[in-house]
């Protein structure tokens, strides 16, 4: 199995293609639309040398680039790290280095205090624009890993939580078998993708066929209540 292939490809194997499966600002990809940039990402990464296993950490606001450079790791076996765009340098610096981070995504501000040991891209768009929108997904066991997540840190260092490839399997059934959420309906969720709230839901989403929906700013009353009026979730 493969983390890519048990979300977007389930809905893609559906015959949603068409649907869309990111709205943010005044952007809306659809699904094939979103897995062409997430196999950008994937070759991205592969050019780059990373691999099966390899951490990569993803400092990026929300928006479709984070979310087709997740899938884009998925697919090429690499490990992606979602971690906050407000993160002190040297909070940034400890996850690095307690991950074995092979790569770091990030925005050019959030770079500048920085040095570390791993690979840096500070522009997510010009990584993915020239590379091939077809890869073949790397085949995973179950029990490999698939993303991990970083503790808050309130009783000490924040802690790398392992989150298995099989993870993905049941990300869905709150949202279809409790909330009856399906393709197209949209669902919108105010916190940021570096909390496994959010991103379990957007990965339950992707799986059944449904809109995300993606708000790149930090979450402010204003901020949100625009989103809503912009896009209706049905889930919020």
């Amino acid at each position: 199995m493969n983390a890519a292939d048990e979300t977007i490809g389930q809905a893609l194997a559906r015959g949603h293609g068409d649907v869309p499966a990111v709205l943010c600002g005044d952007r809306t990809l659809s699904y094939r639309e979103l897995d062409a940039l997430a196999c950008r990402f994937g070759n991205g990464f592969r050019a780059a040398g990373i691999g099966v296993g390899d951490r990569v950490v993803l400092v990026l606001p929300d928006t479709p680039e984070l979310m087709a450079a997740y899938l884009g790791a998925f697919k090429v076996g690499a490990v992606p790290i979602a971690f906050s765009t407000r993160a002190s340098a040297a909070d940034l610096s400890y996850v690095i280095e307690d991950s074995d981070c092979r790569l770091l995504m990030i925005e050019p501000d959030g770079a500048s205090d920085l040095t570390v040991p791993c690979q840096v891209v500070t522009d997510a768009v010009a990584f993915a624009a020239d590379q091939p929108a077809e890869l073949e997904t790397a085949p995973m066991s179950p029990e490999d890993p698939a993303f991990w997540f970083y503790t808050s840190g309130t009783t000490g260092r924040p802690k790398g939580v392992v989150h298995l490839q099989r993870a993905v399997l049941s990300t869905q059934l709150h949202l279809e078998k409790n909330l009856s959420i399906g393709p197209g309906d949209r669902i919108f969720a105010t916190s940021k993708m570096f909390f496994a709230y959010p991103l379990g839901h957007y990965l339950g989403a992707l799986r059944l066929g449904a809109t995300i929906i993606l708000h790149p700013d930090w979450p402010n009353a204003e901020g949100i209540a625009a989103v809503v009026d912009q896009f209706r979730p049905d889930l919020f």
